[in-house]
């Protein structure tokens, strides 16, 4: 839910990750959660189609310098076993989490993206694959923060954002499509580090740009492509957002 005067995301249009060889990268989500391409899709930038209707593209961009970005929780229905074909696909098991209701690995991809595999814990009895690991979805798109509460006050603010969950050191926004976003502090339980990725939906993009400027957020990069515009901001904490705006025929 948004507010009046504010940027007004409608959800997640897509998560994107850069990557350096996009061939490789192709290989390995496609040969990980066995994703097949969407109608969007050439040498710079290609966009997945997920069974809960969020999407996921890899892009390259020859003309800029690439850092690691990461974020996205990549539903599975074992973890384990996602894990074992990360590492078999050349990725890297960085660290494993459990708990009462999920067990999950943050891992990074063949480009160095971290991505966690995440698996919620229900009462159901039924078998997984043993061929192929079937992705369910995004169950979360998480960026690191440093200070919570300030981070908080910037996704409130400036884009309008009101935590379905909040803890001490995190919270969680349900979005209109029914994603969801995510802020964690990982208070030393391991490296911060800024993120990118998120691409916010919004409804009127130029309306968008005018309000997150006058929040104080400045736009590093605004751009139109044939199918849509798009502009890339900074939180405080030195994550990157864009705001995506898809044309319509």
């Amino acid at each position: 839910m948004s507010t009046t005067g504010t940027a007004g995301t409608t959800g997640f249009d897509f998560v994107m990750y850069l990557v350096e060889d996009m061939n490789r990268a192709r290989t390995f989500y496609q040969e990980l959660f066995g994703l097949q391409p969407s109608a969007t899709d050439s040498e710079y930038f290609v966009e997945y189609h997920l069974p809960d209707g969020g999407a996921f593209a890899l892009a390259r961009d020859p003309s800029a310098d690439r850092e690691p970005s990461g974020g996205a929780m990549f539903g599975v229905t074992d973890s384990e076993a996602a894990i074992a074909r990360v590492e078999q696909l050349g990725g890297k098991l960085l660290r494993r989490y459990g708990g009462d209701i999920c067990t999950s690995g943050w891992c990074a991809d063949t480009e160095g993206n971290p991505f966690g595999v995440h698996q919620r814990k229900v009462t159901s009895t039924a078998k997984t694959e043993t061929r192929r690991l079937r992705i369910t979805g995004i169950d979360v798109h998480t960026y690191f923060v440093e200070d919570t509460t300030r981070a908080l006050g910037f996704y409130k603010d400036a884009l309008g954002l009101i935590p379905s969950m909040e803890w001490a050191s995190g919270a969680e926004f349900e979005l209109p499509d029914g994603s969801t976003f995510g802020i964690f502090n990982p208070d030393g339980r391991m490296p911060f580090v800024a993120r990118a990725g998120v691409a916010f939906g919004v409804s009127d993009f130029d309306a968008a740009i005018r309000d997150v400027t006058e929040r104080g957020a400045a736009v590093q990069m605004k751009f139109e492509t044939p199918v849509c515009f798009m502009a890339t901001i900074e939180d405080t904490e030195g994550n990157q957002i864009t705001l995506h705006k898809r044309k319509t025929t």
